[in-house]
């Protein structure tokens, strides 16, 4: 009876906080989660942030060219170089000051000067763990990349980052695959004539710190049209460039409608059964358009396997001090009805005729 009036209450109390233990813990988890992937997306906005730096640096350091007199550098805009032009001194100090700006960042791949036409005509890259000149007959024309239009139609006065994709040479994609930002600006000069851009091109890796992501992280990036930029599963990568057509927004369409909505969110999507924490990083000031997602899966599993967790340690601390209650109680009992043991044993000797019986007391209680 005793044990049942310990236990009985202990688990009422249990199941009542229940619900809301279950509550508070997965708010704590996510809290925590959603706080480290805050603090992965700032230093991702960060690392973009000092390409765009770099960028602008690696362009004031060009004094050769911004210097220079409009009938020398215009030529340059609008037409492919001859091979005279890559003996001259002009040639040797943009690509002197090129290389310069390459070697601050072991992530930058390659810094380059574009012309108006979209004809490379400075190209320097790391290879090897060196910095090398491109010789002029391997320069090609990227008018038709992406990045190159959008730089050239950039009305912002600041440098523009382009959505990344794997780099190509020749119009072939680059083996192994290199996840590539590019950040360019655009070249003006004295005349306030467009020349061209300059470009930068950066390993992902400066941002994701790795190909792929650890399994056990739940960790991935896509892009605002689901894309797969990062994950653990290398097969999904790269879906738009390598035509496989792997796409989380495809698979999962709820999600393309919380992007439109939200730039941030914590998100239970009860058909599979996982939270999801996600954040947007945008590339330009001013450009909604244009982002990828910073997002960790987390299985329903995952959040309740914590939970159980810190029940078993409420319940063992329960079943603990119930369990020391118990004896207490015990030993408190014992030692209170002792007396009267002992004199029920007296009396049953007495009733047997055993008239020099005597209760030997020794307690301060009515009985002694």
């Amino acid at each position: 009876m005793i044990i049942l009036l310990i236990f009985v209450p202990t688990g009422i109390i249990v199941n009542h906080y229940k619900a809301k233990l279950d509550k508070d813990l997965k708010i704590e988890i996510l809290g925590k989660v959603a706080a480290q992937l805050h603090e992965r997306a700032e230093k991702a906005s960060f690392a973009l942030n000092f390409t765009v730096s770099g960028i602008d640096v690696a362009l004031k350091h060009i004094n050769v060219l911004l210097s220079a007199d409009i009938d020398d550098t215009m030529p340059l805009a609008e037409n492919i170089p001859s091979p005279s032009f890559y003996e001259s001194d002009f040639y040797s100090h943009l690509a002197a000051d090129l290389r310069t700006e390459l070697e601050v960042n072991d992530h930058y791949m390659t810094l380059r000067l574009i012309n108006a036409t979209g004809q490379e005509i400075v190209r320097v890259e790391r290879k090897d763990g060196q910095i090398v000149e491109v010789p002029y007959q391997n320069l090609q024309n990227k008018s038709g990349r992406d990045y190159f239009k959008l730089a050239m139609k950039s009305q912002s006065a600041w440098a523009f980052i382009s959505p990344p994709s794997l780099n190509r040479e020749m119009g072939l994609l680059s083996v192994p695959h290199t996840l590539t930002f590019r950040v360019a600006k655009k070249i003006v000069l004295k005349s306030g004539e467009v020349m061209g851009i300059i470009i930068l091109n950066v390993d992902a890796r400066m941002l994701f710190g790795s190909i792929t992501s650890d399994p056990g992280s739940g960790f991935l990036v896509i892009e605002e049209d689901g894309t797969y930029l990062h994950h653990w599963d290398e097969k999904l990568l790269f879906g738009k460039d390598l035509g496989h057509g792997a796409n989380l927004l495809t698979d999962e369409p709820e999600l393309k409608v919380n992007l439109e909505k939200q730039d941030s969110m914590i998100h239970w999507d009860e058909q599979l059964k996982e939270y999801r924490v996600w954040r947007k990083i945008f590339y330009n000031a001013g450009d909604n358009d244009r982002y990828m997602v910073f997002m960790i899966r987390i299985p329903e599993s995952q959040v309740s396997a914590s939970w159980a967790l810190t029940i078993e340690k409420g319940m063992f601390a329960l079943v603990f001090v119930a369990g020391l209650s118990l004896l207490l109680i015990f030993f408190s009992m014992n030692l209170q009805l002792r007396p009267l043991n002992t004199l029920l044993v007296s009396i049953g000797k007495l009733e047997k005729g055993d008239l020099k019986e005597r209760a030997k007391l020794k307690t301060k209680t009515e009985i002694g």
